[in-house]
């Protein structure tokens, strides 16, 4: 493969990277129920770790908070952005396996957005980034209408 043929192999992949990142950005500004935690990278890093560990009761927001990496806030802090979550009805509480420890869990709508959302990047990454712009809107756009934005 000649250099020049190398060069366009590395910038489709780039352009693929890109069109990756400028759908996190459209679905940042257009889903309501993602927005808050797409505002700062150590909620983004929280919503994941509560969707990995979901329904397992020997974790409580203690431990949730133990296992960020990118945590710039205090901890009471994100304490209240879970709570704030859980008074708007995205995070739910549950009992752990420890009666002081509380588990937290996504709602339905909360959960199924992020899955909307992690299927529109597996496509991104399948497909072609600048054939991908179109599906990019519809992929939005069924987002927006499961979430009632439209």
């Amino acid at each position: 493969m000649e250099i020049s043929q190398k060069k366009m192999v590395a910038s489709s992949r780039l352009l693929s990277v890109a069109a990756v990142e400028l759908g996190r950005i459209r679905v940042s500004s257009k889903s309501k129920i993602l927005r808050p935690f797409f505002q700062r990278v150590e909620t983004w890093e929280l919503l994941l770790i509560v969707y990995a560990l979901e329904g397992d009761g020997s974790y409580g927001i203690e431990d949730y908070l133990d296992r960020l990496q990118t945590l710039k806030f205090t901890r009471i802090t994100m304490r209240n952005f879970i709570k704030d979550r859980s008074g708007e009805g995205s995070f739910f509480a549950m009992q752990g396996e420890k009666k002081s420890r509380k588990s937290l869990m996504l709602s339905d709508e909360l959960r199924a957005s992020l899955e909307a959302y992690f299927g529109m990047l597996e496509a991104l990454k399948r497909n072609d980034a600048m054939a991908e712009e179109t599906r990019i809107d519809v992929a939005f756009s069924a987002i927006d209408e499961r979430n009632g934005d439209v």
